[in-house]
C-alpha cells in the first residue's frame, strides 16, 4: 500500500550565520527555483513522491490549511517553480554573478539525493560540497548547530500547531536560526487562537503564516517520497495501519490482528 509521508528531506540554511550566501533572501529564492523538484521526483523517487509539499502538504491532518501551489500568490508560483535563468538573475541581484561555493554536511545515505542537488545547482554556477557524516556524528552536529553553511535532514510537517515552532528562535528543531520579527509575530498569533478557537488558528496558518513563510524561503524542500506497508495475506484485521493516533505508540497496533494459520499453512509458510 502506498500512503503519503510528511518527511520530505530538506536542505536547512545556517541564516543566523552573515557570512553564508544563504543568509540573504535573494540567494534562497534563486536556489529554491534552481531545484528541479519535478525531475527529482521522477529519476530519484521513480515517480513516487510528492512535491507540492511546501509551506504545507497535501494531506489529510493539513486539510484546513493547505493551498495548492497554483492558488497561491504570483510570488510564492515564481518561487517555488524551476527557472535556471531566474535563478541566475536574483544571484546577480545578490552580489553573485558567478555563484559562489558551499558546502552541506549530510547522512552516507543522501549522498545520491545531494549528488542530484548538486548537478542542479552548477547550472546557475554554485559549488554544492557534500561533506557526508556517519549517523551518530551527523545528529550532533545537527543538535549543536554546529555547521556553518547547510544541514541535510528530514522534516517532519506535523499538525497544525508544530509550524509554530520550527521557525523559532531557539527551538531545538531550528537549524536555520532564522529570527524574523513578523515570522515571531504570526506563531504568536497563532498559539493565541489555537484555543479557544481553532478556525481563527487555521487561518492565520493559512492566510498569512504559511504565506510569509514560504515567501521567505527559510530552507530548500525537496520532495517527500511515499511510504509503503507490505504484509502478509494471512495477516488479518489490518489494512496498513502504522499507529492509531498521533499519540499512540507505533508499536500499539499488533494486539488487534489475527493470523491465519490456516491460510499461511495452505501456503506453504
Amino acid at each position: 500500500m502506498e500512503w503519503d509521508n510528511t518527511y520530505p528531506i530538506t536542505i536547512q540554511p545556517r541564516i543566523a550565520n552573515a557570512d553564508n550566501p544563504f543568509s540573504k533572501l535573494d540567494v534562497r529564492k534563486a536556489m529554491m527555483m534552481a531545484t528541479d523538484k519535478e525531475s527529482i521526483a521522477e529519476a530519484y523517487y521513480g515517480g513516487h513522491a510528492s512535491v507540492d509539499n511546501f509551506p504545507a502538504p497535501d494531506v489529510a491532518f493539513w486539510a484546513s490549511v493547505y493551498t495548492p501551489l497554483e492558488e497561491q500568490p504570483a510570488e510564492i508560483q515564481e518561487i517555488y517553480t524551476y527557472n535556471v535563468d531566474g535563478a541566475k538573475a536574483l544571484l546577480t541581484d545578490a552580489g553573485y554573478p558567478s555563484g559562489f561555493d558551499i558546502t552541506i554536511i549530510c547522512r552516507q545515505s543522501d549522498v545520491d539525493l545531494m549528488t542530484i542537488v548538486q548537478a542542479q545547482w552548477a547550472k546557475v554556477g554554485v559549488t554544492l560540497h557534500i561533506d557526508a557524516r556517519e549517523n551518530s556524528v551527523w545528529s550532533t552536529i545537527g543538535s549543536g548547530k554546529t555547521f556553518d553553511e547547510l544541514y541535510c535532514i528530514e522534516w517532519e510537517s506535523g499538525p497544525e500547531i508544530k509550524v509554530c515552532s520550527y521557525t523559532m528562535p531557539g527551538d531545538v528543531r531550528d537549524y536555520t536560526g532564522w529570527n524574523d520579527p513578523t515570522m515571531n509575530d504570526l506563531a504568536d498569533a497563532v498559539r493565541g487562537a489555537y484555543y479557544p478557537d481553532e478556525t481563527e488558528q487555521q487561518r492565520v496558518i493559512r492566510e498569512e503564516m504559511l504565506p510569509y513563510r514560504a515567501a521567505n524561503v527559510p530552507w530548500i524542500t525537496l520532495p517527500t517520497p511515499y511510504q509503503f506497508t507490505f504484509w502478509q495475506p494471512w495477516i488479518k484485521g489490518y489494512n496498513g495501519e502504522d499507529n492509531l493516533g498521533y499519540c499512540a505508540s507505533r508499536n500499539s497496533w499488533p494486539k488487534y490482528v489475527w493470523l491465519d494459520q490456516a491460510l499461511k499453512k495452505s501456503m506453504g509458510k
